[in-house]
């Protein structure tokens, strides 16, 4: 702080926090097989977060160089949520089989824009077995969530515009799509593929997302040359395009942003048994790509966020009895990332606004692990 502001600033109201945190998680479920062919799953789950933090009034301090006339009090988030599930399977033939269920889920919260939100959720899926080598399966969901109100908080200064509405809080309206396939291509060698797609629409937002669509690639493989050696890889792409609409007038849009992330990785890694049922070691490489382009309504785009992550884990357990293990595990990452909106920004290389110097990660760094388990 300035020192030049010290003698004005207020005392503090309480020497401590005095922070407290319940934390309540409770579920029930029930089970019924109504016949040979279907069984029925009924759930119910309780989640409750209470902050039971006292709320004290601070004063704060602007730009490092006066203390603010308007005080403000610490907000003790509280969550409460709620879900409801009833699901069931039928098996149509021995190769056949149908999985359906209903969600009903609601979310309580404080001291935030909306204070209550109920998300309903359908689902059905498919699951084939074309003999006793290939099998997919097919699953399609929708989902509607709904909010009882939007509010703007009269205790953010300066305030958010009334048209605004938080992605995580705001109406939304969902479609999501999966397939998947796996084969045993022989006694040894597995494929798996899989794809996602889900889009969601934000169609009661003015300002803030409107809409985003979401597609996931993924083939995986596992090879077992015998009992003690196996390798397996992967390779996965992730596509997320996201619109967004803003205000420059703190008034309905006036803008436009659009957003294109991507995500590659892939990786490698083997499981070798030295010494049967005694001591084994492994090791697994993933290395991933994040790109995100921004273009804007009006001005040229933004330019592009990068970053690569390149991990190396080793692991082995020695087995001393059948009680106890000892277990043993390094780790090295490697990540860099290059993000516009912090390099190269000083903290005072923007008029009237102090940053905290952040700067992109770029690091290496390795860590190990060596634990013993026991079992009674």
């Amino acid at each position: 702080v300035n020192p030049a502001l010290i003698p004005t600033l207020p005392t503090l109201p309480t020497d401590s926090l005095n922070g407290k945190v319940n934390v309540y998680t409770a579920n029930l479920g029930a089970h019924w097989q109504s016949s040979e062919a279907q069984r029925w799953h009924f759930t119910v789950e309780h989640h409750e977060h209470d902050n039971a933090t006292p709320r004290y009034t601070y004063s704060y301090v602007t730009t490092d160089t006066n203390v603010t006339a308007n005080p403000r009090a610490n907000t003790p988030y509280s969550f409460r949520q709620q879900k409801l599930k009833a699901a069931t399977d039928y098996n149509v033939s021995a190769q056949l089989k149908l999985d359906g269920g209903l969600q009903y889920a609601t979310l309580e919260r404080t001291y935030q824009s909306v204070e209550e939100q109920t998300e309903n959720t359908a689902y059905i899926k498919l699951i084939h077995h074309i003999g006793s080598d290939l099998q997919y399966n097919i699953k399609a969901e929708h989902s509607e969530r709904s909010i009882d109100n939007y509010n703007v908080l009269s205790e953010l200064i300066p305030p958010a515009n009334p048209n605004m509405r938080k992605y995580n809080m705001a109406d939304r309206s969902g479609n999501k799509l999966g397939f998947n396939i796996s084969a045993s291509l022989s006694e040894s060698w597995l494929l798996n593929f899989n794809t996602d797609a889900a889009s969601y629409d934000y169609d009661q937002s003015n300002v803030g997302l409107t809409g985003s669509d979401e597609l996931t690639v993924g083939v995986d493989t596992q090879y077992t040359v015998d009992e003690d050696l196996s390798f397996n890889a992967f390779i996965s792409s992730t596509s997320i395009e996201s619109d967004q609409a803003g205000s420059q007038a703190f008034s309905t849009a006036d803008w436009f942003a659009s957003n294109d992330d991507s995500v590659i990785s892939g990786g490698v890694g083997f499981n070798y048994q030295i010494v049967p049922d005694k001591f084994k070691v492994g090791m697994d490489y993933v290395h991933a790509e994040a790109k995100s382009k921004i273009s804007i309504s009006t001005g040229s785009p933004l330019p592009d966020l990068k970053s690569t992550r390149d991990t190396i884990l080793v692991h082995g357990d020695y087995i001393i009895d059948e009680a106890l293990t000892i277990k043993a595990t390094y780790q090295y990452e490697d990540y860099s990332e290059n993000n516009w909106s912090v390099d190269n920004v000083d903290p005072d290389t923007i008029s009237n606004v102090l940053t905290l110097g952040e700067r992109s990660p770029d690091y290496q760094i390795g860590a190990f692990w060596l634990s013993l388990h026991y079992k009674f």
